[in-house]
């Protein structure tokens, strides 16, 4: 992996505050309610991870297993992604790793982007088994880079830029990896809240048409 600046580094950081005070709620929220009953918990959730266009029987399971494995913290990728695919023959790849980190925040997220960057390449027919592997491949890179050298420089400026955080040092570097990456990949941050939106509305019945209105108005002054 390269060895990034440290102006790349808080470049990076201040593009993703909304993402932080967002990832920060969700956590915060996960404690308080019970996530396979509470909309506000699942809208949330939904639109920070774009997790839509799923099934409600796939939301029910997958919120409801959440609930069920809250306490586990012996929880393993393996545990959720064989579970989800037992269910609906699906290979969650993401998801799984996802849920397993709401309940255990130090455990790493496999997300396109990270393992892109980190050179871990994964199959489009890859099995079961073979993402399980990879996925451990992912915590093992994650939990070096945190005790490396740079590591350290990015987890510093992270807890300097938002102080007093009870972020895990795994999720702190995968939020710099997240924005620090080829122009080719870069997604900005407008956008992420664009798609973020859009996830939310998927999952929610009462969207409020004033508060609709209020947004097209703040992305046409955004526009201008």
């Amino acid at each position: 992996m390269k060895n990034y600046t440290e102006a790349e580094i808080i470049s990076s950081l201040d593009r993703c505050k909304k993402g932080v005070a967002k990832y920060i709620e969700i956590m915060d929220l996960f404690h308080k309610v019970d996530v396979s009953t509470n909309p506000e918990f699942q809208r949330m959730f939904n639109g920070f991870y774009r997790m839509r266009q799923k099934t409600k029987e796939y939301y029910s399971f997958f919120f409801s297993y959440m609930e069920r494995m809250k306490a586990n913290k012996n929880l393993e990728y393996k545990d959720v992604i064989e579970a989800i695919f037992d269910k609906f023959n699906r290979k969650e790849k993401s998801f799984s790793s996802k849920l397993l980190h709401t309940i255990n925040p130090e455990m790493a997220i496999l997300d396109s982007i990270i393992i892109s960057n980190l050179e871990i390449i994964i199959s489009p027919n890859a099995s079961v088994n073979s993402i399980i592997s990879s996925y451990d491949n992912l915590n093992a890179e994650l939990k070096a880079i945190c005790d490396s050298i740079l590591g350290e420089r990015m987890i510093n400026l992270f807890d300097s830029t938002f102080p007093n955080n009870s972020i895990s040092d795994i999720k702190k570097i995968d939020f710099v990896l997240w924005q620090i990456r080829d122009n080719k990949n870069t997604i900005t941050e407008s956008n992420h809240l664009n798609k973020e939106s859009n996830a939310e509305q998927n999952t929610s019945n009462n969207i409020d048409q004033s508060k609709k209105t209020l947004q097209d108005l703040i992305v046409k002054g955004k526009k201008k």
